[in-house]
């Protein structure tokens, strides 16, 4: 969608690269307590499932926030390193330098 691939403004790409992460660590902060609450409501039963889905909550929140933030600097940090090195690989068309 992005095409941070393709593009050459610095503040473009990382707008993407943020929204990015964001959004598929957002779905696993939602998704991972809930298939783990339900997993164990089945196995150990309803007060076990209770209380372990408050801190599942919290702390995938917590392992979320720090995953966006290094992922995006580390992104951002390697991104010209492997473009000079000619390991970036470009998906899709590439744009015409301007």
């Amino acid at each position: 969608m992005g095409h941070i691939s393709t593009e050459h403004d610095n503040g473009k790409v990382l707008k993407w690269t943020i929204a990015a992460a964001v959004s598929g660590l957002l779905f696993n902060v939602i998704f991972d307590p809930l298939v783990g609450y339900f997993y164990k409501l089945l196995i150990l039963g309803k007060p076990a499932a209770q209380l372990t889905l408050a801190w599942n909550v919290a702390s995938t929140s917590i392992n979320a926030v720090t995953s966006a933030v290094v992922s995006v600097a580390v992104y951002m940090a390697l991104r010209p390193a492997l473009k000079k090195s000619g390991l970036f690989f470009i998906i899709g068309n590439k744009k015409a330098d301007v």
